[in-house]
């Protein structure tokens, strides 16, 4: 009785029983400490396995009490509800590599615009340049973008070519919630309901195709592993629909190391299959280290929000105060990739949606842009859910312009032609000429940038073509009558602008002995293949919010 007694009070402090003291070291620390939290709870896990896990493995939770929700095929595990005593039993598995928790999504829409709708014109294509692009003839044309959300509403602004319910099993296309499709338009809308291609409203690819993958319910809420099942869905159609692009405008509380964590993980392997993947930085910018997963891996393109205050012109564009800043928790990485227009946003409306219903006054009224009806098409929503599709589109501007580029190239091309920006500073309570790394990253985008940085690039390296000078046509582009320079740490010639991995072009150096308030605790490096150097002394203990284990859809806004 003493020995049984035992046994159950070392599993119910997550603690390893004899025999099974390496599988410990197989859990993530959330994982154990939703275990110690609730020591008789069944926990919602995600097991990662050697290879694709066969009926063995898929088998045993069921004769352990527990049972398997879903089974990936890209990603090697499976999705399972499971004891605390069967997590230890699988754990110690030869083929089993780590157990997650297999975190909860759940809408996250605390602040939306104040004031009302917008005024009747949306700036943000012409401020990032995609306008210009277009002109030049790149519109994503051909160029499939994969939407994971809350699902795409039937309307003429975005003909969705293939649609995925991994949520209801629905065959026609919905969204129950109104984020997807408002995220949808911002990456492809055609602008039909606003007037056609001279319309106000346009996103910025607007012949790219949009293929809705819904993993998250008309509350916006979830599970990471059905956002994995939906990745992994993208890889094995990517062919079927000429998918190159994955938004995810979404995120969730970093419990683990980008190395470990499921979702990034499963993000890295869709990378390595040839599909860009944006994420959102997170809506935590009250402070540093606010970067969600999978933003928090270095292979997506992961985009904090900007403000275009209204207007088309760049020179007024600033950091939105609610952007997540870096660097990454526990993994201590740069962090945001780049900063996009997210404030403010008009996109396409999901009428009888959840968030139509629940914030009427963000619909944009048919007056505002010479609608022929009284029905509102348009909606208004702010956070970094809306600057990541703006990246996502600038990435289909891209690759209709040089498709044979990889995801790697791709990145490149975005950051090395973004340009820094300074602004008022919310967190430090000053305006400052230019933002630091950890806020901005490698700056604001510049669209045609972008596709003209994407022409020098060498579709097997990504080196620059070149004998040493700038390229013709590189140097700057007239955005709305502004001179943008194009970033100022391409190197020219045969040096390796990408190689395998664009994001070592830019690593930061922390000195853990600097804290927060005194101005720049992080210096840059530039310089391929460079390692970023952890903390000594990890700032994050009156952060807790940057710990959390929840998962959301990032539409927030001010």
């Amino acid at each position: 009785m003493i020995a049984k007694h035992l046994h159950h009070h070392l599993v119910a402090l997550g603690l390893a029983i004899v025999g099974l003291g390496a599988a410990a070291a197989s859990l993530s620390p959330d994982l154990v400490a939703s275990m110690r939290a609730k020591p008789g709870a069944t926990q919602r896990v995600i097991v990662r396995t050697v290879a694709r896990p066969v009926a063995a493995d898929t088998a045993m939770p069921a004769r352990l009490g527990g049972r398997v929700t879903r089974v990936f095929t890209a990603y090697p595990g499976y999705a399972a509800q499971l004891t605390a005593a069967s997590i230890y039993r699988i754990a110690a598995r030869a083929n089993v590599v780590r157990l997650s928790l297999d975190r909860p999504v759940a809408a996250a829409n605390r602040k939306l615009p104040k004031g009302g709708v917008c005024g009747p014109w949306d700036y943000a294509a012409r401020a990032v340049g995609a306008d210009l692009a277009w002109g030049a003839g790149d519109s994503g044309a051909g160029i499939g973008v994969a939407v994971i959300d809350t699902g795409v509403a039937p309307n003429a602004d975005v003909p969705v070519a293939a649609f995925v319910d991994l949520v209801s099993g629905r065959a026609q296309p919905y969204d129950d919630n109104g984020h997807g499709t408002h995220v949808a338009g911002i990456v492809a809308g055609n602008g039909t309901l606003s007037g056609g291609p001279a319309g106000p409203f346009l996103g910025m690819a607007p012949g790219a195709r949009i293929v809705a993958v819904k993993a998250l319910d008309g509350a916006a809420s979830g599970y990471a592993s059905t956002v994995i099942a939906a990745i992994d869905w993208c890889i094995a159609n990517r062919a079927a629909y000429n998918l190159r692009v994955v938004n995810l405008s979404l995120g969730q509380g970093v419990g683990e190391s980008y190395k470990d964590d499921p979702l990034c993980q499963a993000c890295e392997r869709a990378v390595a299959a040839g599909l860009v993947v944006v994420a959102a930085a997170g809506n935590a910018g009250d402070g540093y280290g606010g970067i969600v997963s999978p933003g928090n891996d270095p292979a997506v393109i992961t985009v904090g929000a900007a403000k275009t205050m209204g207007t088309a012109l760049r020179s007024d564009d600033c950091l939105a105060g609610y952007s997540s800043r870096g660097p990454t928790y526990i993994d201590n990485l740069a962090k945001p990739d780049v900063l996009a227009p997210g404030n403010r946003a008009v996109s396409l409306r999901a009428p009888g949606s959840t968030l139509d219903a629940r914030c009427p006054g963000n619909r944009v009224l048919p007056y505002a842009y010479g609608g022929a009806d009284n029905e509102a098409r348009y909606f208004v929503l702010s956070g970094s859910s809306m600057a990541a599709p703006v990246v996502s589109g600038i990435c289909a501007l891209v690759l209709s312009s040089r498709p044979d580029l990889g995801p790697n190239a791709v990145k490149a091309a975005v950051m090395l032609s973004a340009q820094r920006i300074g602004g008022y500073d919310a967190v430090r309570g000053v305006t400052t000429s230019e933002y630091d790394w950890m806020s901005q990253g490698a700056g604001y985008v510049n669209a045609i940038g972008a596709v003209k940085a994407a022409g020098m690039l060498r579709a097997d390296d990504g080196t620059v073509d070149g004998d040493g000078d700038a390229p013709a046509g590189w140097g700057s582009d007239d955005i709305q009558g502004e001179c943008v320079l194009w970033g100022n740490s391409v190197l020219w010639g045969n040096s390796v602008l990408v190689a395998k991995m664009p994001w070592a072009l830019r690593t930061v150096h922390w000195d853990g002995s600097v804290l927060w308030g005194d101005g720049a605790p992080w210096t840059a490096s530039v310089g391929p293949g460079a390692d970023a150097v952890q903390s000594t002394s990890v700032l994050w203990g009156n952060r807790p919010s940057r710990r959390t284990s929840s998962m959301s859809v990032l539409t927030n806004g001010e």
